[in-house]
């Protein structure tokens, strides 16, 4: 049986100056609270992308995660696919994704999903 699962969280966002957020993910659907995030990113005409990662204890107020594997945020100025990975989220309710473009709004586009392992599929 396959316990991996995958949750869309944003479905081919247009990127703009502001922030563009994710849904949120609830963490107690996964085993440990661990999840990874996938993104592909196409950069159209923006000079850059800037992706941040944010954690609410009470399922309202997001903070900016601090995850020792990943930073807190990053910047990307090609367009590319990729995982980031947040083995354990104790403590917290919700994770969610947030996106904030620079430059020219053109053909800028991005699509984040959610995976994780089923609670207790890995015992």
């Amino acid at each position: 049986m396959d316990y991996t699962k995958k949750q869309a969280a944003r479905a081919a966002a247009i990127l703009t100056n502001g922030d563009v957020v994710a849904d949120a993910f609830p963490t107690e659907k996964s085993d440990n609270g661990a999840v990874a995030v996938q993104l592909n990113f196409t950069l159209g005409s923006l000079t850059n992308v800037i992706i941040k990662f944010y954690g609410s204890a009470d399922g309202t107020n997001y903070y900016a995660v601090n995850e020792p594997y990943v930073g807190i945020s990053e910047t990307l100025t090609a367009s590319t696919n990729k995982f980031y990975t947040f083995p354990a989220l104790p403590g917290l309710k919700r994770f969610r994704v947030s996106l904030t473009g620079t430059g020219t709004l053109t053909n800028s586009t991005a699509t984040v999903s959610y995976h994780y392992f089923q609670r207790g599929s890995q015992r």
